[in-house]
């Protein structure tokens, strides 16, 4: 066999193997995907995350999911017994400095978490500013799928201490994972979550075709003698 058969054996032998794992993992099969609403900011992401986090939330698991949320980010001074989440809250009309609507807020009356939601969405003017003051007390979390800055003109003169940014590809999947396995033995939510992690891994690049791809790579490169 010449060296170019051998190298193409190899790259077939890796697609054979992770295809073999798509097949019986069905993780091709992506309901979000199907619907074409993968990118929907509001009516798929802010609204599952939102769901996911809302102690009355349709899941009925009561605070299980915040709890989650709250330990991972460190926020001990909420107080969860009297916490609600909304999505989409509207804080007035929007002018220069004021006003829009917050993507996730969640709030005890003393304490309040503002989640921004970008998956490709630009930063509107003045953005993160208006939500800074809408309630300058509260933990501003600006969401992105790799945990990217504002833009300047979104945040203007805000400084690091005054928003965070947080990730998809490390912050929600790692907290996803945690809510899904603290639901092993209630199938529908489960799998529902099991979902939504998939498409959060295709977003992030983290999908078995991503690997694939990876691997592929690694067998042209990952010796002198498959390239000479």
């Amino acid at each position: 066999m010449t060296q170019i058969e051998n190298l193409l054996q190899l790259i077939h032998n890796t697609q054979k193997k992770l295809g073999s794992d798509v097949s019986k993992t069905g993780l091709s099969f992506n309901i979000f995907e199907i619907i074409g609403l993968t990118t929907e900011e509001v009516r798929v992401h802010s609204a599952f995350i939102a769901n996911l986090l809302n102690p009355k939330g349709t899941h009925n698991q009561n605070s299980k999911f915040l709890e989650l949320f709250i330990k991972r980010l460190g926020c001990n001074n909420i107080d969860i017994k009297n916490t609600s989440v909304e999505c989409e809250k509207y804080i007035g009309r929007k002018t220069d400095d004021t006003g829009g609507r917050l993507d996730i807020v969640i709030s005890d009356r003393l304490n309040t978490i503002i989640i921004e939601n970008k998956i490709y969405a630009s930063d509107q003017h003045n953005q993160l500013v208006r939500y800074h003051k809408y309630d300058e007390k509260a933990l501003l979390l600006y969401l992105t799928l790799d945990g990217r800055e504002p833009s300047t003109d979104s945040k203007r003169d805000l400084t690091s201490g005054d928003y965070k940014c947080i990730s998809y590809a490390t912050d929600i999947l790692a907290w996803l994972e945690e809510c899904q396995n603290s639901v092993k033995d209630i199938p529908v939510i489960y799998e529902a979550i099991g979902q939504y992690i998939v498409l959060i891994k295709n977003l992030t690049n983290q999908s078995i075709y991503k690997q694939m791809s990876q691997e592929i790579i690694k067998t042209i490169f990952g010796s002198h003698e498959n390239i000479m």
